[in-house]
């Protein structure tokens, strides 16, 4: 739901503004110029391009050409680039004023996928360029990737099968998902309890720990639509639309719903969950974890786990680790709705109609799809933050224990582009060694296992037209806040089950129905492609 507000924020800004600019512009490429066919490219032409800026590439540079993946990619791609940034936290509103100038640079970074109408909107309007001539003929790289991947081929195209951005691409099934239950696995080993598997053995679990005297046995925080989504959704309900085989639902209508909140409630009344956890911030958590008032908790690996175990003391009775999430019965095949991101998570780089060098941008772009360009996408520079070890690109103390004292992300910030997102296909290597500790390498395998079952209820980037954009957004704003407020409600005892009739009436009220229907039209359009 966090998602499509985002989507929806962004149709919304975006229209008003597009509506105060209608020119159409033509593609206009160089032609005649050979840059050559191997890298470095021969040229003295400097691209411009757009992208956000990162917070861990601003603890060290003021902008992106002064970080060292800048600099090496110059050097082994020959193409000089000036890179323009928005502001940390206006990237929304400055991508629309870009859009809007008519001013725009040679490449364009953003979230195609939000744009109002979709990408194919983008195309038509006149602000990027379609680019299925340009991949065939200087694009083999990703070209040859995307034969290989036809599920991320179908995905980066309009519905009309329309190439569009250079994509980012998760690619492998590790990086699909970074949080997940973190238990105390002291408390298990004292009192004898193994790894719970069930629902009903996490009862048990939780039941457990408030008999041995623990404050807070289960502390989630629900503070966010995405947070309630995620809580939801580790035992069984869904807050979002997904599919069931070909035919898209909405995870409130259905029964099982129900009947996770009605289980939450359940030990939410029997005291198991924290009582406040709807109003209970991340730093609060962070407290009740490190003093040991929590027995379990719900984090990601890096910024939680591997966070609270470092700042352990080294004698502390208070053990991290994490668990698999639960599932319905122990013959389920996997947690259904655990939070899991699309391999393609509609993020790349298009080329706008601005551009007269549209080829050689093009060949710069698909240099990090070769075997040379994602090595340095995902580990930087050989020799400085990387070497091979038995064939295997290892970061180097620069990154995992940086002497000028940067934390590991904003080490690699100014390395490679891994941290973060961007025109490439992201290598499970750098997660692996993101997650150092032996912990953290647990929860990637405990979180990411059966992986494949939950990502088979998720529904895949699909795109709706600018008509059903707006309509989308306007059903989807008046349920966002009403949805997150009942469900607490219901957890917390505030609203009676009584009432579940009159709570799914007013989602219909809100045409949640017709929500579904387009939903569905867009599903059977992506299926199409």
């Amino acid at each position: 739901m966090k998602k499509i507000q985002k989507a929806a924020a962004l149709i919304m800004s975006a229209l008003l503004i597009m509506s105060l600019v209608g020119c159409k512009k033509d593609a206009k490429v160089a032609g005649g110029v050979d840059f050559g066919d191997t890298y470095p490219l021969s040229t003295d032409v400097t691209l411009s391009y757009w992208m956000g800026i990162n917070e861990n590439v601003t603890a060290s540079v003021t902008e992106y050409s002064q970080t060292e993946f800048a600099k090496a990619a110059a050097e082994q791609t020959g193409v000089n680039v000036e890179y323009r940034h928005p502001a940390i936290g206006q990237e929304t509103e400055q991508f629309n004023l870009l859009i809007a100038s008519g001013d725009l640079p040679d490449i364009i970074e953003s979230t195609w996928y939000e744009f109002p109408g979709g990408p194919a909107k983008a195309i038509d309007d006149g602000y990027i360029i379609p680019l299925g001539d340009y991949l065939e003929k200087y694009a083999p790289n990703l070209s040859k990737y995307l034969s290989e991947n036809p599920d991320i081929d179908k995905a980066i195209k309009t519905d009309e099968g329309t190439y569009y951005e250079f994509p980012f691409v998760r690619g492998h099934e590790k990086l699909l998902i970074s949080a997940g239950p973190i238990v105390r696995r002291d408390l298990l080993e004292k009192l004898s309890i193994d790894e719970p598997v069930t629902y009903d053995d996490w009862y048990n679990m939780l039941t457990a720990f408030k008999n041995d005297g623990v404050e807070i046995p289960m502390a989630y925080i629900a503070t966010k639509s995405s947070e309630i989504t995620n809580f939801v959704g580790s035992f069984g309900g869904s807050t979002e639309f997904y599919k069931d085989g070909d035919t898209v639902k909405y995870g409130p209508l259905e029964p099982e719903y129900k009947e996770t909140l009605m289980m939450l409630a359940k030990w939410f009344s029997e005291g198991l969950i924290d009582k406040n956890f709807t109003t209970t911030d991340s730093k609060i958590r962070e407290a009740n974890v490190l003093s040991g008032r929590v027995g379990v908790t719900y984090g990601s690996g890096g910024g939680q786990l591997g966070k609270w175990i470092n700042a352990l003391p080294a004698d502390s009775e208070i053990k991290l680790s994490a668990l698999p999430f639960p599932k319905k019965s122990a013959s389920e095949t996997g947690a259904k709705f655990k939070p899991v991101s699309s391999p393609f998570p509609g993020i790349g780089a298009a080329i706008s109609t601005s551009s007269k060098n549209v080829e050689l941008a093009v060949k710069y772009l698909d240099y990090f799809y070769s075997e040379e360009g994602s090595r340095l996408a995902n580990f930087g520079v050989e020799g400085k933050s990387y070497t091979m070890v038995d064939g295997v690109p290892t970061y180097t103390d620069v990154i995992m224990k940086n002497p000028d004292g940067l934390s590991v992300s904003q080490a690699m910030a100014m390395y490679q582009r891994a941290y973060s997102t961007g025109p490439f296909v992201q290598d499970k290597g750098y997660i692996e060694q993101y997650y150092s500790l032996s912990e953290q390498q647990q929860a990637l395998n405990y979180w990411s296992d059966e992986l494949a079952y939950t990502q088979s209820f998720k529904i895949p980037k699909i795109l709706c037209t600018s008509d059903e954009a707006v309509e989308m957004a306007e059903i989807t704003n008046n349920i966002s806040t009403y949805l997150d407020e009942m469900t607490l409600k219901f957890i917390n005892g505030m609203e009676s089950f009584e009432n579940w009739d009159v709570f799914i009436n007013q989602l219909k009220a809100y045409k949640v129905d017709r929500a579904l229907e387009i939903q569905q039209a867009a599903y059977n359009r992506f299926m199409s492609r």
